[in-house]
C-alpha cells in the first residue's frame, strides 16, 4: 500500500503531505518542486482549514497516489481533526483505505485556550510602563476578549435585515426590498434588559438607552432637536415597546444625511437563540449591500469598528437566482486585507431558499457559479430568515408583510403532510463528516420550523466556530503579543544600558588617579569574594543535600509494607483460605476411606471403582482450594505493591517539600553571614585609604553599615517549581525476581533517593539562580554606592550617580521580568508544540 503522511497544523495554519519511500522507508513532502501536478500542493489546501477539504484531500490521494494497492492513510494533528477524518474515511467503506493516528499530536486549541489566557494575563502584571499605551500592546489585549465578529456581507435585495433580525431574535432592523442599510450597523450581543444606540451625530458622541419602553440621551452634548424628533419618533408608533423604540431609532440614524453618522453601534439581547447562551460575545456588522453605491466608501468603517477584534467570521448572504453575479468580486477583495477576518472560514447564506426552484438542485452547479467560486468556499447555507425569525417570536410580527409571508409559508415547515414540505438544511453543501452530523442535530431539533428553516443548522455552526475554529486565533495573537512585549522589553533595557555606560565614562573621567586605584581595590575585593562565597555556598548546599535526615530508609517501606500486608491479608481472606487449604486432604482422605471401606465390607467390585472415582474427585478438590489460595495471595500481593509505590509517591513529595524549606533557610541564613562579611571587608579598604580624609572615611564607613540588606525570596512556592519536580518522580520495575506480584524493597529505597538527589539538585539550582544572584546585585549595588561617595561631591556628579542608580534598579527589574516573559512564551510555546499522544501505541 501507499504510505501517505498528513500533518495538520492550525496554529501555523498549514498541511503538508509526505510519501514513504518504499525501500528505505522514508518520509518526503510531497511539494511543488518534487510532484508540480499534484493538486495537493496548492495554495488552497495547504493553507487551507483541513476540517474543510478532507473529501478533496481523500479523492486526490486515491486518484492519485493509489497504485492499486490501497492507501496506507497516517495522520498527524489535533483529535477534533482526526476524528473528522475518520468519520469520512468510515462513511466510503472503502477497504482499500486504512488511516492510523500518528504519535505525535497537537492539542485543540479550544483545550488549552484557559491556560493560553492565563499566561496572557500573567503577562499585563509586569508590562513594562513605556508600553503601558502602546497602540500593538492594546490591540493584543483587545484580540484576547471573548467577542466574534459575524460580517454580515452582499446584495441589498438578498434579505440581509432579515436574516440578521433572525440571529437577534426580533425585528431590530428595518426590512425592505429597497436599500436600508446606508451605514455600518455594529449590533452586540449583551445580557442586559436595556437597549442602547450610540453614534457620532454632529461631531459628538452620544448614547440612546432605551428600557421598559422610555428613553434617555445622554453625550458630550445634547442637540435639542434630535432630542424633540427622538421624541416625535416614539409618539408616532402604534404602540411602545423598547424593541420598537430601539428599531424605530436605528432607521433614523439609519437614513441619516449626517457626514460624521457612519457608525451605529447597538448593545442589545439576542433572545431564543444559542448565540445568546454562549460564553462568546457576538458583534455583528451589517453593511450596505455590495451593488449599492456607498458600499466600498464604507469598508474603511468596517476596518476601523474591528480595530482591536478577531476571529471575525465573514458570512455572505445572497438569493439563489444571484449566486453567478459578480458585485462582491471588490467587497471581497477588500475584506481580505482587513485584519482579524479569516476568508478561509467564509459561510455563504442562500437566503430566501423556500422561494427557490430547487427541484434540479446539484451542488457542483452551485459551487461553479461566480460567488462560491470567488469565495473558494465549501460551506452552503440555505435558509428562509423570515421563517427562522418566526420560529423564534412564535410568528408575531411587527411588519404586516412578515405575517402574511410567514403565515402563507407556516405549513411548508411543520406539516409532513404537505405536499411542498421542506427541510432547508437537507440543502446545506458542507464537507460531508460536517453535514452527517449536521444533519442528524437538525432531525433531532425539536422546533420542526426552527429546524426546517436552515437557521438552527446555521446558527450552529457560528457556535461551532467560535468554539473550536476561533481558539487558534486567539493562540496566535498570545503567541505574538509575547514576541511583541520581548522584543521591546528587550530594546528598552538595551537603552537603559547605554544610558548606564555613557553616565559611567563620563563619572569615571572624574575620578583622580589616587581614587580610581581605591576603587579598583574595591572591585577586586568584590571579585574574590564573589569566587570564594560561591565556592563554599556551593560545598554548604552539597553537604546539606547528602545529610542522610532528608533520605528515606529501608526500615520505612518494610514497614509500610508490613502494615499493608497485614490489612490485605484481612480483605483478601488470606487466612479463611488457608484453613479451607488446610482441612480439604483431611477430608479427602477420610472420604476414601469410608469409600473403601464400604466396598471391602460388600465385596462390591463396583463400590470399589465408585470409591476410586470419587477419590480422584476429592483429590481435584483439594488442588483446586491450593490454587484459590495462591490467586488471592497473588492478588493481595500485586495490591500492596501498587498501595506501597503511591506511599513512595507520596514520601518524594513530602520530603522534597521539606527539604526545600530546609535548603531555602539555610541559604538565607549562609547570604546574611556574607552580607557582613563582605561589609566588613569594604569597610576595611576604605579605612587604611589615606586618599580620603577621615572624615570621608568615617562617613563612608557609616554609609556601608547602614545599606540596606537584600531581599531573598523564602517562598518555596516561588522559588521552586513544585510541579516540574513532581514530574520527575518515574519509578521503574521493582518486581522480585521470582515473583512478579512482590516489590523489591532495595531496589525500591535505591530508586527512590536517587530521585531525591535529582529533585535536590534541581532546587539547590534554582536557590543558586535566586539568592546567589541576588546577593551579587546587591554587592555590585553597595559598591556604586561606595564609589559615588568617593567622588567628590558636586551637584552634577551627584545627580548622574541617581541617574545611573535608577538604570540600574529599572535594568535589574525589566531582567526579571524579560525572563518571565521567556519562560510564559516557553509555557505558550509547550501549549502549541507537537507531543507524543499518550493514545497511541506504537505508531497506532
Amino acid at each position: 500500500m501507499t504510505k501517505i503522511k498528513i500533518i495538520s497544523n492550525p496554529f501555523h495554519k498549514s498541511i503538508v503531505f509526505q510519501k514513504q519511500q518504499p525501500i528505505t522507508e522514508v518520509w518526503e513532502e510531497i511539494t511543488f518542486e518534487s510532484n508540480p501536478n499534484s493538486r495537493l500542493v496548492r495554495e488552497n489546501i495547504q493553507k487551507g482549514v483541513l476540517s474543510f477539504h478532507i473529501q478533496e484531500i481523500v479523492d486526490i490521494l486515491v486518484a492519485e497516489y493509489d497504485d492499486g494497492t490501497g492507501i496506507d492513510l497516517l495522520f498527524e494533528g489535533n483529535s477534533d481533526e482526526f476524528q473528522e477524518l475518520k468519520t469520512f474515511v468510515q462513511s466510503l467503506n472503502n477497504s482499500s483505505i486504512s488511516l492510523k493516528k500518528s504519535a505525535y499530536s497537537l492539542t485543540n486549541a479550544r483545550d488549552i485556550l484557559p491556560e493560553v489566557l492565563s499566561i496572557f494575563d500573567k503577562t499585563q502584571v509586569i508590562l513594562p510602563e513605556e508600553l503601558e499605551h502602546d497602540a500593538a500592546i492594546q490591540k493584543f489585549q483587545d484580540a484576547t476578549k471573548p467577542q466574534i465578529p459575524l460580517l454580515v456581507l452582499g446584495n441589498y435585495s438578498a434579505g440581509k435585515s432579515t436574516f440578521i433580525n433572525s440571529l437577534v431574535g426580533y425585528e431590530l432592523l428595518p426590512a425592505s426590498d429597497h436599500p436600508t442599510t446606508a451605514k455600518v450597523i455594529q449590533i452586540e450581543n449583551c445580557s442586559e434588559n436595556w437597549i442602547e444606540i450610540s453614534v457620532n451625530h454632529l461631531s459628538y458622541n452620544i448614547c440612546i438607552r432605551i428600557e421598559d419602553g422610555h428613553f434617555k440621551v445622554r453625550g458630550d452634548r445634547l442637540d435639542k432637536t434630535l432630542v424633540e424628533e427622538l421624541e416625535a419618533i416614539s409618539q408616532n408608533l402604534p404602540q411602545v415597546s423598547t424593541q420598537l423604540l430601539a428599531g424605530a431609532f436605528l432607521a433614523y440614524f439609519n437614513a441619516s444625511e449626517d457626514s460624521d453618522l457612519n457608525l451605529i453601534h447597538v448593545k442589545t439581547a439576542f433572545v431564543n437563540s444559542p448565540l445568546a447562551n454562549s460564553s462568546h460575545r457576538y458583534v455583528i456588522f451589517d453593511t450596505p449591500g455590495s451593488n449599492s453605491s456607498t458600499n466600498l466608501d464604507h469598508v474603511h468603517i468596517l476596518r476601523k469598528a474591528m480595530e482591536g477584534m478577531s476571529n471575525g467570521l465573514p458570512i455572505f448572504i445572497s438569493e439563489y437566482t444571484s449566486l453567478d453575479t459578480v458585485d462582491n468580486d471588490k467587497l471581497y477583495q477588500e475584506l481580505e486585507q482587513i485584519d482579524g477576518i479569516d476568508v478561509r472560514y467564509t459561510i455563504l447564506v442562500v437566503n430566501k431558499a423556500d422561494t427557490a426552484a430547487l427541484s434540479s438542485f446539484q451542488d457542483n452547479q452551485v459551487l461553479n457559479q461566480a460567488l462560491p467560486r470567488k469565495l473558494a468556499t465549501k460551506r452552503v447555507y440555505f435558509l428562509s430568515s423570515l421563517m427562522g425569525l418566526g420560529a423564534k417570536n412564535g410568528g408575531v410580527f411587527h411588519d404586516s408583510n412578515y405575517e402574511r409571508v410567514y403565515q402563507k409559508s407556516l405549513s411548508e415547515f411543520t406539516d409532513l403532510a404537505n405536499p411542498y414540505y421542506q427541510k432547508l438544511y437537507s440543502y446545506n453543501i458542507l464537507p460531508s463528516q460536517q453535514k452527517l452530523i449536521q444533519d442528524v442535530q437538525a432531525k433531532e431539533e425539536q422546533h420542526l420550523l426552527y429546524a426546517n428553516s436552515g437557521l438552527y443548522s446555521l446558527e450552529m455552526e457560528i457556535v461551532v466556530f467560535s468554539t473550536k475554529y476561533a481558539a487558534y486565533n486567539k493562540c496566535l495573537q498570545a503567541d505574538q503579543y509575547l514576541k511583541y512585549i520581548i522584543a521591546q522589553t528587550q530594546s528598552i533595557i538595551e537603552n537603559s544600558k547605554k544610558n548606564i555606560e555613557e553616565e559611567k565614562v563620563r563619572l569615571e573621567n572624574k575620578l583622580t588617579k589616587d581614587k580610581e586605584t581605591l576603587v579598583n581595590d574595591l572591585k577586586q575585593q568584590q571579585a574574590d569574594f564573589f569566587k570564594s562565597s560561591s565556592s563554599i555556598y556551593q560545598q554548604t548546599l552539597n553537604n546539606e543535600a547528602r545529610e542522610e535526615k532528608n533520605y528515606a530508609s529501608l526500615q520505612i517501606f518494610s514497614k509500610e509494607r508490613d502494615i499493608l500486608w497485614d490489612k490485605a491479608v484481612a480483605d483478601f481472606r488470606l487466612r479463611s483460605y488457608q484453613m479451607e487449604m488446610k482441612d480439604s486432604p483431611k477430608q479427602a482422605l477420610n472420604n476414601i476411606k469410608n469409600q473403601l471401606g464400604k466396598a471391602w465390607d460388600n465385596k462390591n467390585i463396583e463400590l470399589f471403582g465408585s470409591a476410586f472415582v470419587s477419590g480422584l474427585n476429592d483429590t481435584s478438590k483439594v488442588f483446586s482450594k491450593f490454587d484459590d489460595y495462591k490467586n488471592m495471595k497473588a492478588k493481595a500481593k500485586s495490591k500492596v505493591s501498587e498501595q506501597l509505590l503511591a506511599f513512595a509517591r507520596f514520601e518524594y513529595i513530602k520530603q522534597v517539600e521539606v527539604a526545600g524549606k530546609d535548603f531555602t533557610s539555610l541559604s538565607i541564613k549562609y547570604w546574611k553571614e556574607q552580607t557582613g562579611e563582605i561589609k566588613d571587608r569594604f569597610s576595611k579598604i576604605i579605612g587604611d585609604a589615606t586618599v580620603l580624609s577621615d572624615q570621608k572615611r568615617a562617613d563612608i564607613k557609616e554609609i556601608i553599615f547602614q545599606f540596606q540588606q537584600p531581599v531573598l525570596y523564602h517562598d518555596t512556592k516561588q522559588l521552586f517549581d513544585s510541579k516540574s519536580l513532581l514530574e520527575g518522580f518515574r519509578l521503574g520495575n521493582f518486581q522480585l525476581f521470582g515473583d512478579s506480584n512482590k516489590i523489591d524493597l532495595k531496589k525500591l529505597e535505591k530508586a527512590h533517593n536517587n530521585l531525591l538527589k535529582i529533585a535536590y539538585k534541581q532546587i539547590n539550582e534554582q536557590l543558586t539562580i535566586q539568592h546567589q544572584e541576588t546577593f551579587k546585585k546587591w554587592v555590585r549595588a553597595l559598591l556604586h554606592l561606595v564609589t559615588e561617595n568617593i567622588v567628590e561631591f558636586s551637584p552634577d556628579l551627584h545627580s548622574t550617580n541617581l541617574l545611573i542608580q535608577d538604570n540600574r534598579v529599572k535594568i535589574e527589574e525589566l531582567s526579571t521580568n524579560l525572563q518571565n516573559l521567556h519562560e510564559y512564551s516557553k509555557e505558550l510555546h509547550d501549549l502549541m508544540a507537537w507531543k507524543d499522544d499518550e493514545e497511541v501505541a506504537n505508531g497506532y
